[in-house]
């Protein structure tokens, strides 16, 4: 052998003088009078013949205060005398003291074959196998596209939340500013804003009188509660027009008829389905205006 074997030596022992092909077992070395300089390389090499399969060494090896621990297996079943082992340390080299070791395999025992004669009379008989070598599971790299894929779903689940926020502050931003709008107009200007509004809603022309009747009762009553001052909107067509005689008589005889004509039409809408037609339901509008104009006098 040309390498030069070194003469210092390591006090080492296994954990164990016994394993199975495979196991993992533990090598641990005492220093003594020597210290492992800051950042030294700690190698373990074998020498042995059949150097692969009498010993091999797992990882690099740990140095812990006096100690080198390094993890070890074998793949070949037997005996084992292990007295080329070395550690390099730095530029040092220690050999490690001698190791016996009894590997025993994995695979369940066969029974012994009866021998055999060959061509030439010799007499020969079957071995047990060794095992195929069992080594410790490779570690994968995660591959560049797994890490894009996530990369890609994280933006877009992220994108939609921010999507998501931007449409709520902007309703929201729309709504305080209906609700403010709302608190600043007069109620003379709230019953003309919702007779237009009820107008371009286009119930008349859809032909849903229905709904055309029941936001039209809405509107005025909720002007004659709004100027008055009395809870109109919880009263009936009939309860309303009996109010306004009763406390608010010279009111009652500039609007009374109209609003009775009024409150009849959209009553008869509402419950008696009776047919009308986008016409009538404008004219009903322009009616309720009339109304709103004397309620409202000279706000409209």
């Amino acid at each position: 052998m040309s390498e030069k074997i070194p003469t210092d030596t390591l006090n080492c022992a296994f954990d164990q003088g016994t394993l199975s092909v495979g196991q993992k077992i533990t090598l641990t070395c005492k220093i003594e009078g020597f210290a492992v300089p800051p950042g030294a390389v700690v190698q373990f090499s074998n020498l042995n013949t059949n150097s692969n399969y009498e010993i091999q060494f797992l990882g690099p090896p740990k140095v812990s205060s006096d100690l080198i621990t390094q993890m070890a297996t074998s793949y070949k079943v037997g005996p084992h005398e292990l007295n080329l082992l070395k550690v390099a340390i730095g530029d040092q080299e220690f050999l490690v003291s001698k190791q016996s070791l009894q590997v025993t395999s994995v695979m369940p025992p066969t029974a012994p074959k009866q021998a055999e004669g060959d061509s030439s009379g010799n007499q020969s008989s079957t071995a047990e196998p060794t095992p195929f070598p069992i080594f410790d599971p490779i570690q994968v790299g995660v591959p560049w596209w797994w890490w894009t894929l996530w990369g890609v779903l994280f933006t877009l689940i992220i994108s939609f939340f921010i999507y998501k926020f931007v449409q709520w502050k902007k309703a929201r931003k729309i709504l305080a500013s209906a609700e403010t709008e709302a608190k600043l107009l007069t109620p003379a200007e709230k019953f003309r804003q919702r007779l237009r509004k009820l107008e371009s809603q286009g119930f008349h022309q859809r032909g849903e009188y229905k709904s055309f009747a029941l936001e039209l009762t809405a509107t005025l009553k909720a002007a004659f509660t709004a100027q008055l001052k009395f809870p109109a909107e919880d009263m009936t067509s009939e309860e309303v027009n009996s109010y306004l005689e009763r406390r608010h008589k010279v009111l009652y005889k500039r609007i009374g008829s109209d609003l009775a004509g009024i409150f009849s039409d959209l009553d008869k809408i509402k419950f008696a389905k009776v047919e009308t037609d986008a016409a009538n339901c404008l004219a009903l509008l322009d009616l309720s205006m009339k109304i709103g104009v004397v309620l409202f006098e000279g706000q409209l």
